[in-house]
């Protein structure tokens, strides 16, 4: 754990410091060590749900400083500490960083507990998990680019193989970071674009959506509670692509007579159309 209470203050572990966990008020003691991230760690070995979770690495240690100290590792919720969130926002978003493998009933049981979260998962734990991406790019049908949200948006037309089997069921937004240290021993110019930019998935009723965006361009949608427009957006051109949303939405994508082979992204798409799909389907999740 990154950050424990001293003196009622949330404070990071400084050499030969103790203070109480944030979850459970146990004591926990400061590891200053050399070969990992300094961190808190609970002195009898207590379990709580705090220390339960995958142990701070310098990546993650990395994404929570994107973000105001205030948003890292709070209470949740704040009267009755059962669980750290790793990033929540004024707005109540969780953002969830993992590193290491979690179980499928883990996952889903930390987004039933928080509802409102995404996950940012370190796509460079296991070399597979990017080349599986990049061989299976091809999965992902471009809708277009929109220049002023510095976004690119896809249709997934198959989630087989895509991702790891852990994270394909996509009950909330899952973002994957496939940045790597040393770019420049990476001959494939293709390979360089893709570890570069961060890949959202996201389902919208029976759509599956993709959207890249720059790091820096992210962490500024999670500051400023924008994320929600790359989701609209995916609503803008589901409205542009069905002609006659009053009838039932199909299983399938492939039934729907209604979609076009070529989307066009619309240049002025009508708010009263979105609001009247969204309120017709409302199994959408984001």
């Amino acid at each position: 754990m990154k950050y424990a209470l001293v003196d009622g203050i949330k404070t990071e572990a400084t050499p030969k410091a103790q203070g109480k966990c944030l979850c459970c008020g146990a004591e926990v003691i400061a590891k200053c060590g050399e070969k990992r991230a300094w961190h808190w760690a609970h002195k009898n070995n207590e379990e709580c749900n705090y220390s339960k979770k995958e142990p701070k690495t310098q990546w993650h240690l990395d994404w929570q400083n994107y973000f105001p100290k205030e948003w890292q590792e709070v209470r949740c919720p704040e009267d009755n500490p059962i669980h750290i969130a790793d990033i929540k926002t004024p707005e109540g978003l969780v953002v969830e960083f993992q590193h290491s493998y979690i179980s499928a009933g883990a996952k889903l049981a930390r987004e039933q507990f928080h509802k409102n979260m995404i996950w940012v998962v370190d796509g460079t734990r296991l070399k597979k998990d990017f080349i599986r991406f990049y061989e299976k790019f091809n999965n992902l049908e471009p809708l277009g680019i929109n220049r002023e949200k510095n976004i690119l948006l896809y249709k997934v037309k198959f989630m087989d193989n895509l991702l790891p089997e852990c994270w394909r069921e996509l009950t909330v937004p899952v973002y994957f970071d496939f940045r790597i240290e040393k770019t420049d021993d990476i001959e494939n110019e293709k390979e360089k674009i893709l570890r570069n930019l961060i890949w959202g998935f996201f389902r919208i009723n029976q759509w599956v959506f993709a959207v890249s965006m720059p790091h820096d361009c992210f962490v500024e949608y999670v500051k400023q509670n924008k994320l929600k427009e790359i989701y609209q957006y995916a609503w803008q051109l589901i409205a542009n692509s069905i002609k006659t949303p009053q009838k039932q939405v199909p299983k399938t994508i492939n039934q729907a007579k209604g979609v076009r082979r070529s989307i066009v992204l619309p240049s002025n798409a009508s708010a009263r159309k979105i609001n009247r799909l969204m309120t017709k389907y409302p199994g959408s999740r984001f």
